[in-house]
């Protein structure tokens, strides 16, 4: 059964949890704002089962409720979903949250209400929360999970607790990863990827896929010294097709010139992070000036903004390619 410690990092939240439930200081809405991957539902989920533990200690483990819970069939434990379309829409908070949270929980102290992907709920969606939110029950506590707090309405936000979360520390998702069995050259390069994102750097450690791309990623940057302007220029084309603007693909050519850099400015191999591609990094930082990494990689973060702000992915490519051939 998922306990706090089971919550890698973000302290602070795990601190407002807990005080709130041992003062009986709970708010009846709150939002967890944080990017994919970064551990929302689980942070949910605990809140939940230890909102509604019987147990003489939070989350004990052994009492109705916590076992309950623990076979997903705990009554009060809610997961509204749209049902018609891929966002909650109006019907679905209506038929699945303010129905539902005026009527008393069934077995337990409070009815709660985990809704994911809440960032995407329709205006009046939103509109129809609002007075649940503005008049909550007693037993109601509403747990919103969120990437970004940008789509919610001012009235919805005000009336919320915002429980923003936090990048994990990359050696903890490293150890994370050693207790999964993933082997110790592969965790560490999908710890370093994933940039903070326990659940990324799971992902990654068992992508193929992303595997074989930054293997093709890399064999492509080795070389693309003895290419011309106009082979760079393809490349724009050909990552565009091979990989349909694979969020992973800048990381890759980012953590690519980094480690160049390291192995340039300290000729040590303990500052590198790909470690498996060791000879090869010091081999192309031998062609390269510090002043030239520099500048490869402001091109990478430059691009990855601009593909950010919705840039045409070819062309922002392009650019970027021939800034690194020509640095």
């Amino acid at each position: 059964m998922p306990q706090f410690e089971d919550i890698l990092g973000n302290s602070q939240i795990k601190n407002n949890i807990k005080t709130a439930i041992a003062n009986k200081s709970v708010n009846h809405a709150y939002i967890i704002c944080g990017p994919e991957g970064s551990g929302k539902r689980l942070i949910a989920d605990v809140f939940a089962k230890a909102l509604q533990c019987e147990g003489d200690r939070s989350l004990c483990g052994v009492c109705q409720s916590c076992r309950m819970t623990e076979n997903g069939n705990n009554p009060d434990i809610l997961y509204p979903v749209p049902l018609k379309t891929k966002v909650i829409g109006v019907d679905d908070i209506r038929d699945q949250v303010v129905k539902p949270s005026s009527i008393k929980p069934y077995m337990f102290k409070y009815k709660v209400f985990i809704i994911e992907d809440a960032d995407k709920m329709t205006v009046q969606a939103q509109n129809a929360f609002l007075k649940t939110l503005e008049e909550p029950s007693t037993f109601s506590v509403f747990l919103l999970l969120a990437e970004t707090l940008d789509a919610f309405l001012p009235t919805v936000l005000s009336r919320c607790v915002v429980l923003r979360t936090e990048p994990v520390d990359t050696k903890s998702i490293y150890s994370l990863l050693l207790s999964e069995g993933i082997d110790e050259n592969t965790a560490s390069l999908s710890a370093e990827y994933a940039r903070g994102s326990v659940g990324e750097a799971l992902s990654l450690a068992r992508d193929e896929e992303f595997i074989a791309m930054r293997e093709d990623v890399i064999n492509i940057l080795s070389g693309i010294y003895d290419k011309n302007t106009v082979e760079v220029m393809m490349l724009g084309n050909y990552f565009k097709n091979t990989y349909k603007e694979n969020k992973r693909l800048i990381d890759v050519f980012y953590l690519w010139f980094r480690d160049l850099l390291a192995a340039k400015t300290t000729d040590d191999e303990k500052y590198i992070i790909q470690k498996d591609k060791k000879e090869l990094i010091f081999k192309s930082a031998e062609k390269e000036t510090v002043e030239g990494l520099v500048k490869k990689t402001e091109a990478v973060k430059k691009t990855a903004f601009n593909i950010k702000r919705n840039a045409s992915f070819q062309t922002a490519m392009e650019v970027m390619l021939m800034n690194i051939k020509e640095s």
